[in-house]
């Protein structure tokens, strides 16, 4: 049984002065899915990411959310029909605790509990392996630890679908596994994802669908194994044979 759609985008075009960042893009994500977003920096990757959560808004085009038509024009109304964002950096309060920056937008927001909204918190630092540093401050843990508990702020707010922008690529090279290891969990649990990532293996192992962006467009898009090993356009062919030889 196929799933329902619960992202669409529709003819979804973003301008700026001198260039078209997105350019009548089409995508379609089903409930459950990873979709890997690729290309080079300029592609228009990450200008897609925050129209969909809400940071930029399309000049054209329709956004759907369960086969209903949103006007996701702010962060917070991408936050309410369940969207959640972790960027390149961590974007974490560095005057707050692991605990209170898990904690604040449940109690504000969602009206938890105390009790409640702490009790979610320790149970997603335990699934992120860093439940003995709830007390400490962003500032003493490393950049991949850092990376771990934005990854799990926004399960915290019971979010169906996440949106990861190039979240490995400010982190030394030993970090990047604990954090991939951490969203290969979270796509285990059904969290629905699209990821911008220059991670080649994890694209390949974990991506229900890959997506190669450049120049503002979408030139393919295809299962990983069908992607990798046969790809259909020469751009497509270019980038990965330049990717895969380094």
């Amino acid at each position: 049984m196929t799933s329902p759609s619960l992202l669409t985008l529709s003819q979804v075009t973003k301008r700026f002065p001198g260039c078209i960042a997105n350019d009548h893009i089409a995508l379609d994500v089903k409930s459950g899915e990873i979709h890997a977003l690729l290309g080079e920096n300029g592609a228009g990757k990450s200008t897609l990411m925050q129209i969909v959560y809400g940071v930029l808004k399309p000049d054209e085009g329709q956004i759907l959310w369960e086969g209903q038509p949103v006007q996701i024009d702010s962060p917070a109304a991408a936050r309410r029909l369940g969207i959640g964002m972790v960027f390149q950096h961590f974007e974490l309060y560095p005057h707050m605790s692991v605990r209170e920056n898990l904690c604040l937008a449940q109690e504000k927001v969602l009206n938890r509990s105390r009790d409640e909204a702490v009790a979610r918190a320790e149970s997603l630092l335990n699934r992120v392996g860093l439940i003995d540093h709830i007390d400490k401050y962003p500032g003493n843990l490393s950049g991949g630890q850092q990376q771990r508990v934005a990854i799990a702020r926004p399960p915290a707010m019971a979010h169906i679908g996440m949106l990861f922008d190039e979240p490995t690529s400010a982190l030394d090279p030993e970090m990047i596994k604990e954090v991939l290891d951490v969203m290969v969990d979270l796509a285990e649990t059904g969290m629905t994802m699209i990821c911008v990532t220059h991670e080649m293996g994890f694209a390949r192992q974990v991506a229900n669908r890959v997506i190669f962006m450049d120049q503002g467009q979408i030139i393919e898009q295809n299962e990983p194994e069908e992607f990798f090993n046969n790809p259909q356009s020469e751009r497509t062919k270019l980038f990965l044979s330049q990717i895969l030889s380094h």
